[in-house]
């Protein structure tokens, strides 16, 4: 299955591109994750934290959809699945 991946920053600096065509063999978010971060070992840190849990300030959405509980993993993805990783923005 191939999955499209929309990255910002700091991802679409490090990885130098803010689109990505992932193919993956499983469909799930986890699967992906971990297939980004061998891929790309400079998003890593960015990704998970020491104890190899996703940061709770990463914002991932699936199909335009907010992924708010399970980041970790095994919520399901399907062949032309549009995945949105970014890190949360606040401000005031």
């Amino acid at each position: 299955m191939h999955l499209k991946v929309r990255l910002f920053q700091p991802f679409s600096g490090m990885v130098g591109r803010n689109e990505l065509t992932v193919p993956i063999d499983q469909g799930n978010l986890g699967t992906l994750l971990k297939k980004l971060c061998s891929t790309y070992p400079a998003i890593k840190e960015q990704v998970y934290d020491k104890e190899g849990k996703v940061w709770d300030h990463l914002n991932i959405f699936v199909n335009q959809v907010a992924v708010t509980s399970d980041k970790e993993t095994t919520m399901p993805l399907h062949d032309g699945d549009e995945v949105m990783i970014m890190v949360a923005v606040a401000g005031g």
